[in-house]
């Protein structure tokens, strides 16, 4: 069995450069590349859908995700990757041939994006020797509206008992009235990861509210987008926190322990011997927490793009 099926989603020119540079090798003829709903939400699910000039076998159930990757240039243009697998083989109990596929996508961050599509097939380089290459591609701009509501950096901070409290690192006064960035009596401590304020408006409709709730003993947070995860702490003695001055966060929460594209997970790890939970995008953090202590807990939300 082999799996040589790829989709393509970028605005990159080193990305299209290459893969024009392997189109024009293969001779690959035009598919046609649309998606469902047209017109798209930053951060809602879509279906990409692929038609193809001819038939392919593809996986029965759905096709299969190979690789993914997503990249921003500095010029602010978009690059997501999708690597999907055609099977190459004509049982029909492992596959249907298929002129067309459907792809479901978690979202994209607001902004242009150019959504590129190729499917390829194995050929014979040798006896027993094959390689892979474009049979044909396809190509949409898709756009994706932005809002006045931009996210900003958002931290927490310890407060007067250990109590913690959300704050924005950016545009802080327009955010709570007052140009300090940090109480007096506060000090900046984990996480760090951008959301939406509901001081701003509007929130996005693929937003959901971040709860920060404290331990009942000893003073430290959890967070959570998930309403039954909340109202379980509540009833074993968690108190929730909102500070009036700055308002709830919203951020966007994982879809089967997934983000939308262009988002970054915001993992929780925790540790029984100090009790403490603690919550990081970076993954070299990760790894040396993981490696002193502290269980993965998976994605507790995701931070949108800055």
């Amino acid at each position: 069995m082999n799996q040589n099926f790829f989709m393509r989603i970028c605005t990159s020119s080193r990305a299209l450069t290459a893969l024009a540079a392997l189109l024009a090798t293969s001779g690959a003829s035009a598919l046609t590349v649309t998606t469902e709903p047209a017109q798209l939400v930053a951060y809602q699910p879509f279906d990409v859908v692929v038609q193809y000039s001819r038939e392919y076998c593809i996986a029965r159930a759905s096709p299969i995700v190979a690789q993914a990757t997503t990249e921003s240039s500095l010029a602010g243009s978009k690059t997501v990757t999708i690597v999907l697998s055609h099977l190459d083989v004509t049982d029909p109990v492992v596959c249907t041939p298929r002129s067309s596929s459907r792809v479901r996508v978690l979202g994209l961050p607001p902004g242009m994006t150019t959504l590129q599509v190729g499917i390829t097939q194995t050929i014979w380089a040798a006896v027993l020797v094959y390689r892979s290459a474009v049979a044909e591609s396809g190509e949409a701009t898709l756009s994706v509206p932005t809002s006045s509501n931009t996210p900003v950096k958002v931290m927490t901070i310890n407060g007067p008992n250990g109590a913690p409290f959300y704050l924005s690192t950016v545009d802080a006064q327009n955010l709570s009235g007052s140009g300090s960035l940090l109480p007096s009596s506060g000090a900046e401590s984990n996480p760090s990861f951008y959301g939406w304020s509901a001081l701003r408006s509007p929130v996005p409709s693929a937003a959901q509210r971040l709860y920060s709730l404290k331990y009942a003993s000893p003073s430290r947070f959890f967070y959570t987008t998930s309403v039954a995860e909340r109202d379980a702490l509540l009833r074993v003695g968690f108190v929730e926190q909102v500070a009036p001055s700055w308002g709830p966060i919203y951020v966007l929460a994982a879809t089967n322990g997934a983000c939308p594209l262009g988002s970054t997970p915001v993992r929780r790890l925790f540790n029984q011997a100090d009790f403490l939970h603690r919550y990081e995008m970076n993954v070299d953090t990760i790894s040396m927490l993981a490696a002193n202590g502290y269980v993965d807990e998976n994605i507790a939300f995701c931070s949108p793009a800055q």
